[in-house]
C-alpha cells in the first residue's frame, strides 16, 4: 500500500529542515507528510544526496522513552537479521533528536512497505512469525 502524501506548512518544514540538517546533516530537498503510522507523525524526506529518509515525530518529551524502547527493539530485531528499516543514528550517536517539543527519529525509507493501515496480505501474510 502505498501511503497518501500531503505538503506541510512553510514554518514546520522550516523547523523540520533545522532539525535535520543540526542533528543528522541532512539537507532536506523535499519533504513530505506521510498518512500511515499508528504511533507517531511521519514524514519522507529526498535529500540533496539522492537519499529517501523516513521521519518519525515524537510529539511530547513523555514519549521519548517509549520511542527509545521501540528503537532498541527495533535494532535487536535487525541484528537478527529481521528485515526492519535501519535507523539513522544522529551525528552525535543518539537514536533521537531531541528538542524542545518533542524529538524525531530517522529511519531509511522503505519503499512498498507494508503498514498498519493496509494490513498484510498474500506472501508476507504466510511469512509472518517465521523469522
Amino acid at each position: 500500500m502505498i501511503p497518501r502524501r500531503s505538503q506541510v506548512s512553510e514554518e514546520f518544514r522550516e523547523r523540520i529542515e533545522v532539525a535535520l540538517a543540526g542533528s543528522y546533516g541532512i539537507q532536506v530537498e523535499v519533504l513530505h507528510r506521510l498518512h500511515a503510522g499508528t504511533a507517531t507523525d511521519n514524514l519522507q524526506v529526498r535529500a540533496a544526496d539522492g537519499q529517501e529518509w523516513f521521519i518519525k515525530l515524537h510529539a511530547t518529551r513523555s514519549e521519548l522513552d517509549e520511542a527509545r524502547e521501540a528503537i532498541a527493539l527495533a535494532e535487536f530485531v535487525r541484528d537478527g537479521g529481521v528485515p526492519v528499516p535501519m535507523l539513522q543514528r544522529t551525528l552525535q550517536g543518539d537514536s533521537l533528536a531531541v528538542g524542545s517539543a518533542g524529538g524525531l527519529s530517522v529511519w531509511e525509507f522503505l519503499q512498498d512497505a507494508h503498514t498498519a493501515e493496509g494490513g498484510v496480505h498474500g506472501a508476507a501474510a504466510a511469512d509472518i512469525g517465521t523469522a
